[in-house]
């Protein structure tokens, strides 16, 4: 089972779409605020964007402990506090929520919180507490439902494609589990099937439509991308040219392929 690729995936597809923001500006420029906010250049060494920062600072915590919710979150905080790169809203307010005395983040619908389970997978041999510490950690920064069903999503996902190789078969197996839950069901089944019924478009196509595809939620966007293309290559290639967080969708699209590598 391919889980050091998904950790592995997770930081390429990082690297991946930090590379294009900077050698593609013209095609950039035109995607969101992140071009001039996505990556640190002193506490990342130039080479991570703020969510690859974040994974690093989950991999390096978790390749010598074990997960502990509240020693990670002061860690968590500790670092983000000093941190003098582009900050998202959901690491903001929840560094907000903090200094208020909350114990979790938060509730944010963004999937930042998700792209950090790499880490989680690669360290953690047990499937059942890794899904447990994968939602745990996501509750630091990420604590909506939608985020969080995302994130139980792509940990069994993920498991599933590197059992399957097969990223489609994989992906419809894996909404079919949640069958047994009808309010978890109804949501990932509609975004599997949107992400199936746009298969014959290309990104150019699912720009154009993206007022009616993306209804702010990555989650179908990632799901189309992966499911539409063969390689991480080409995958990237049309995850940047089609709006919104593609910082995050390339890192997700990262454990993806890595996963079935």
């Amino acid at each position: 089972m391919a889980l050091s690729e998904i950790l592995t995936g997770a930081f390429s597809g990082d690297a991946s779409t930090l590379e294009n923001i900077k050698n593609n500006y013209e095609i950039c420029s035109k995607t969101d605020k992140l071009l001039s906010e996505t990556y640190n250049e002193k506490a990342a060494g130039n080479n991570l964007t703020h969510y690859g920062y974040q994974i690093k600072i989950l991999a390096d915590y978790i390749s010598e402990n074990s997960f502990d919710y509240e020693v990670f979150k002061e860690i968590w905080i500790e670092n983000m506090i000093s941190y003098d790169g582009y900050i998202d809203e959901a690491s903001s307010k929840s560094l907000e929520y903090y200094k208020n005395g909350y114990l979790f983040g938060y509730e944010s619908e963004e999937l930042g919180g998700a792209a950090r389970i790499g880490p989680v997978m690669h360290f953690e041999k047990d499937r059942e507490t890794a899904l447990e510490k994968a939602l745990e950690q996501t509750q630091v920064t990420h604590t909506s439902y939608r985020s969080l069903l995302v994130t139980e999503f792509l940990v069994k996902f993920l498991y599933k494609i590197c059992e399957l190789f097969n990223i489609r078969e994989a992906a419809e197996s894996t909404v079919k589990s949640f069958r047994n839950d009808v309010k978890k069901y109804e949501y990932l089944e509609k975004a599997y099937s949107r992400a199936i019924k746009y298969q014959d478009c290309n990104f150019e196509e699912i720009e154009n439509k993206s007022g009616i595809f993306f209804k702010n939620d990555e989650f179908p966007v990632i799901l189309y991308i992966c499911i539409k293309y063969s390689s991480f290559e080409e995958a990237q290639y049309a995850n940047i040219r089609i709006k919104g967080d593609f910082a995050v969708r390339g890192i997700i699209l990262g454990m993806i392929f890595g996963a079935a590598s």
